[in-house]
């Protein structure tokens, strides 16, 4: 037991090692991209064209990074429980898999959206429509956020769609995977709490360090 759990705390430390790059490369990112749209537009005799140019350039910058931003996180992500995947049946022969049956996991839907929304921005040009991808993908995240068919990612995440949110999918897909790795090897973090909510303040503190002057959410 004392073995297993060893290996438990490897995967949990590796996990956050991931989770830390991931947070720290969208915050910074989102930091960076509230200044591009914040930027001031410049009259036309400085710039010496029509001022609305500059504007739809800017916007139009923001708005296609915020598109990249999103569905290389979705992608992070998903490489994240692919890795728990790996570490748990390299060092501890334990299948594990975000679809598999009685799974009884918090926040679960979660831990399956980014999954089927990382294979739906790599299989299927991020395109939501049903039949499109081989494992139903496109099905499951159309039916549990009630996303009308048809729509691209690029939409629902220009909407600010709640699907979207990675601001919560950090914390809730970590508290996910290591409610699995606990159940499993009784390694446990010390982030772990009933509700997301009491522990994303703290957790994202402990990923982005306040040296790195990143501002993050206040959920306290």
């Amino acid at each position: 037991m004392h073995e297993l759990k060893f290996h438990g705390e490897e995967i949990i430390n590796h996990l956050e090692d991931e989770m830390g790059a991931l947070a720290l490369s969208y915050f910074a990112s989102t930091e960076r991209l509230n200044k591009i749209i914040e930027m001031p537009v410049k009259r036309a005799e400085e710039t010496g064209k029509w001022s609305k140019w500059d504007n739809k350039e800017i916007w139009g910058a923001a708005m296609n990074y915020e598109v990249f931003l999103h569905e290389m996180s979705f992608i992070g992500l998903a490489k994240t429980i692919e890795d728990v995947r790996v570490e748990l049946k390299r060092q501890l022969n334990i299948d594990f898999h975000p679809k598999q049956e009685n799974l009884n996991l918090p926040y679960l839907k979660y831990l399956k959206s980014c999954w089927a929304f990382s294979n739906i921005i790599k299989h299927n040009q991020s395109e939501l429509v049903r039949g499109a991808t081989k494992y139903g993908d496109t099905e499951y995240v159309l039916d549990e956020w009630d996303i009308i068919e048809g729509y691209n990612l690029e939409t629902v995440i220009l909407a600010r769609h709640p699907s979207c949110e990675i601001v919560e999918y950090i914390p809730k897909v970590y508290l996910s995977l290591c409610t699995f790795i606990e159940q499993k090897t009784d390694a446990k973090s010390i982030f772990m709490k009933d509700d997301w909510l009491d522990m994303a303040h703290d957790f994202y503190r402990y990923l982005i360090p306040e040296v790195t002057e990143i501002t993050i959410p206040n959920f306290k």
